[in-house]
């Protein structure tokens, strides 16, 4: 009896983990090089806290201190704080980011808790704000 209930749990637990993954698989996604995908489709890298698109078009910057800037207008658009979590001014959106899991990729939840996509720990701090500058269709974007 004790045996079946310990195999019940741990099988409930592979099904539960294999279930989340299979939820995430659409959300956008930055590996351990900086690449980011939106279901498996490249959108766009990190590279020196840089943004760059698709088209190898410089999308932001993150600066030193956090800052996110429009590289053609030099317009601040939000904050990539040390922990990862991103404010984005214009929507006042709020991005917040888990600690690692075994795999070394961090959530990043909406401010009503909603996965928008998943960062390698290599990329946390700026992650957040590079899946919304390349996932996210704002006019500021566009300039």
């Amino acid at each position: 009896m004790r045996k079946s209930k310990l195999i019940l749990v741990a099988f409930i637990g592979i099904m539960a983990a294999a279930n989340i993954q299979a939820q995430n698989y659409k959300a956008p996604k930055i590996d351990a090089s900086g690449k980011v995908t939106v279901d498996g489709k490249y959108v766009g890298e990190i590279t020196d806290s840089t943004v760059i698109n698709h088209e190898k078009e410089t999308v932001a910057i993150v600066g030193n201190s956090g800052e996110v800037i429009n590289p053609k207008t030099k317009k601040k658009l939000g904050k990539a704080e040390k922990n990862g979590n991103f404010v984005y001014f214009e929507g006042d959106e709020h991005w917040t980011l888990s600690d690692p899991n075994a795999e070394g990729y961090c959530e990043v939840k909406d401010k009503t808790g909603v996965v928008v996509g998943m960062v390698h720990q290599n990329y946390k701090q700026q992650g957040a704000c590079a899946i919304h500058c390349l996932t996210k269709k704002h006019e500021e974007h566009k300039k």
